[in-house]
């Protein structure tokens, strides 16, 4: 008998990382804050971004996924200023955002905006956990109380449940959320940012049911410096850690990786790096579609800066294999 052999020999070392620049982004004037998401709709995945610019307030952008390819929906019921934006997130099909005086928004098909009746002042809003076959999906918050501050979470039916107290060294600024799986349960985890007295943290903590958080980090186990605004996502079975502001108010670009949850933080190795070209930030939006491409949308070089007018794209070249 005759064997034909065919060996496949990949053009492109597997285990680097790829970026490209696809921008730039379709807002006309200087754009003050950004925030972008994914939205699974009937017609396909799409990326919902939210912007402030100083002449036109609040405007949405959507494009599906893959080749950009943005239009603006009309926005209505949020005030003129003062949201959270960065904060925006989505439960049971409704997303909610916080207005930096308390008041708390909500809308079905993140266009059409009202107030929510009976929510308590809201401090910050963190995520959400439930996928977890134990759990009931719940909105996670800080919220400002008589007392002081307070954890808190909030059902799809809007029914609030207070928590502990928290903590002085918690953030409530700055800070970035990721989800992660575990032994049934959806755990949420925010790393670094700033405290209530303005402390910039470099901690990690997690929680299950946002009434109560634990901090993952050592205490005194320096990994990655004190910074907030740091774009965090699960990636690669791994959580990524990219950039952010710091102490001085500057862009960063370094990237940091964990496989135990966020409790520790070791720089990848040299073929996963942020090209000489990528202007380092913080503030910026990120995501990983379906194809397994890791996308940076905006961000600020510094502090007082404006959004920059790009989005990025990256992938690790074995993610985009064919079996």
């Amino acid at each position: 008998k005759v064997y034909l052999a065919g060996i496949n020999i990949h053009q492109v070392q597997p285990d680097s990382m790829v970026w490209s620049m696809d921008g730039p982004l379709p807002v006309p004037a200087a754009v003050k804050s950004q925030k972008t998401l994914l939205r699974n709709q009937s017609e396909g995945t799409y990326i919902y971004m939210y912007v402030q610019t100083a002449a036109a307030g609040y405007q949405l952008f959507r494009s599906s996924t893959g080749a950009l390819a943005w239009s603006e929906v009309g926005l209505s019921g949020l005030p003129a200023s003062g949201l959270l934006l960065k904060q925006i997130t989505e439960l049971e099909g409704r997303l909610y955002v916080a207005a930096e005086t308390g008041e708390l928004y909500s809308s079905s098909d993140g266009a059409t905006w009202q107030q929510v009746a009976e929510a308590p002042q809201i401090k910050a809003l963190y995520g959400v956990v439930g996928s977890g076959d134990k759990q009931t999906p719940a909105l996670l918050a800080v919220v400002e109380t008589a007392e002081g501050l307070q954890f808190a979470s909030m059902t799809a039916r809007q029914v609030w449940t207070m928590g502990e107290a928290v903590p002085a060294e918690f953030p409530v600024s700055g800070f970035a959320t990721a989800n992660y799986f575990a032994m049934h349960f959806d755990y949420l985890l925010a790393v670094g940012g700033r405290s209530a007295d303005q402390t910039l943290l470099n901690s990690t903590w997690g929680t299950r049911d946002g009434l109560n958080w634990a901090l993952y980090t050592p205490e005194g186990y320096n990994h990655f410096s004190a910074r907030e605004g740091v774009m965090l996502t699960p990636y690669d079975d791994r959580l990524f850690l990219i950039g952010g502001l710091d102490a001085e108010g500057q862009g960063l670009k370094d990237i940091y990786v964990s496989t135990d949850h966020g409790i520790t933080w070791a720089a990848p190795d040299s073929m996963i790096l942020m090209p000489e070209s990528f202007q380092g930030r913080g503030d910026a939006s990120v995501q990983v579609d379906a194809d397994q491409f890791l996308y940076i949308v905006g961000g600020k070089s510094s502090t007082k800066g404006n959004e920059l007018n790009e989005v990025w794209r990256g992938r690790i070249n074995r993610l985009g294999f064919k079996d």
